[in-house]
């Protein structure tokens, strides 16, 4: 298995191809059986910029999910009066904490879950 962590702005496809050409490589003069995984990881320090886009995301479509939902009960929406917030950001590790990059986008993930209460304007 090898694991390449680093800031997802410096890690590139080339990186990610060079590595994983490198484990096919490796895989190939160890024969029988090939050990070669390929994992790319993003730093914590990423994260931040990244779950505040996502949160931003969470409350656009809670705010569009809920005006639906009071038109079809012909009211509108009025102020938020609770939100709950869930996920985000995981603590540094050992390791300064690591995310997953999928190599197919070239981005990293982080969940948020927001729960909005609104009041309801006539």
């Amino acid at each position: 298995m090898v694991l390449v962590h680093g800031h997802l702005t410096e890690v590139t496809r080339a990186d990610v191809e060079a590595v994983s050409q490198a484990a096919r490589d490796y895989d190939k003069s160890h024969a029988p059986a090939p050990h070669a995984q390929v994992s790319f990881y993003g730093m914590a320090e990423d994260c931040p910029a990244i779950e505040q886009r996502a949160r931003r995301a969470a409350l656009e479509d809670a705010r569009r999910r809920a005006a639906e939902i009071a038109a079809w009960d012909n009211v509108r929406l009025g102020d938020v009066i609770a939100d709950v917030e869930a996920g985000g950001c995981q603590r540094p590790g050992p390791f300064g904490g690591m995310f997953l990059i999928d190599t197919s986008t070239m981005t990293m993930r982080v969940g948020v879950e927001e729960t909005m209460t609104f009041a309801i304007a006539k």
